[in-house]
């Protein structure tokens, strides 16, 4: 015969209130209920539990303050597991996959969302990892990952939803020993003869297309450009007199020795950063929504 959580229920109250009429009182049944659920338990273990005194007082042996001990564990988990369920059901509880692009980490947008998650969702343990826009495009599509901070695009494969949820201006990142590094402020004008080093991550189409503004602003051709893999690379060579970066604001944080960051006063380019999911929004979408400040 196994064991009834409904009886270790009982069994719980009645070694909290160690009396058989106030622990019936509480669980709301009678006595003789209470006593025979009591009985049934020290029948399955096949010893006592309880010494019974007068007046409906009891006493918990060795065994019984033992087996309440564990008795209190077995509900606790029964009741976490049947929490944790209702909560998995509405997507709000088990493991969840976020990626992210770089600027995401480096402008504080996935600190916010990883400390509201914890705090909002405790049940939900969150997977973050640094993705390119388009692979994580398409393992969302594939159900592969769960939500992503991507540069925003045209057009995204079908139940691909994308919100922009940060947005930061463009600085022009040059060499401290660079001659326009005294300026504080630098016009499109006196970058056309610039080399221009762009981050080629997830495509770079973001970057690529603010310099051809930057350069139709400044009424000039597009300038010349050398393509790299990765902002750490870009800022390193523009530190090294390769050229200059037109990067977010939030670049600066990088902290890279021999650079510096200058306004362009003329150009008010910027770049955006979109959450992605796929369907409707989960509870971690509507959070992390919540959380930067673009819920309903």
């Amino acid at each position: 015969m196994a064991l009834d959580s409904k009886h270790l229920r009982s069994l719980i109250v009645l070694g909290e209130e160690l009396h058989f009429g106030r622990a019936a009182e509480r669980l709301d049944i009678a006595q003789s209920v209470l006593s025979a659920q009591v009985k049934r338990i020290e029948d399955v273990i096949g010893g006592r539990l309880l010494d019974r005194g007068r007046r409906a007082t009891v006493r918990l042996t060795p065994a019984g303050l033992i087996f309440l001990r564990e008795a209190r564990a077995v509900v606790a988990g029964l009741d976490r597991a049947e929490r944790i369920g209702r909560l998995a059901t509405q997507a709000a509880a088990g493991h969840a996959s976020l990626g992210y692009v770089f600027s995401a980490a480096m402008s504080g947008v996935l600190t916010r969302t990883l400390a509201a998650v914890r705090e909002r969702l405790p049940e939900i343990e969150l997977h973050a990892a640094p993705i390119e826009t388009p692979e994580q495009i398409a393992a969302i599509a594939d159900a592969r990952l769960d939500v992503g901070f991507i540069r925003p695009r045209d057009s995204y494969p079908p139940d691909i939803r994308a919100q922009i949820v940060h947005s930061e201006p463009l600085l022009l990142a040059i060499g401290m020993n660079h001659p326009l590094a005294d300026r504080h402020v630098i016009g499109t004008d006196a970058l056309e003869e610039e080399i221009f080093i762009v981050p080629q991550v997830g495509g770079g189409a973001a970057l690529s297309t603010a310099i051809t503004d930057l350069a139709r602003a400044g009424g000039y051709n597009r300038p010349a450009c050398i393509d790299t893999g990765d902002f750490v690379t870009a800022v390193s060579m523009a530190a090294s007199g390769h050229g200059v970066v037109l990067a977010p604001r939030s670049l600066a944080n990088l902290g890279i020795a021999g650079i510096c960051y200058r306004e362009i006063d003329d150009f008010a380019g910027s770049v955006d950063l979109a959450l992605a999911y796929r369907g409707a929004p989960s509870p971690i979408v509507e959070t992390i929504l919540d959380a930067l400040g673009k819920g309903p």
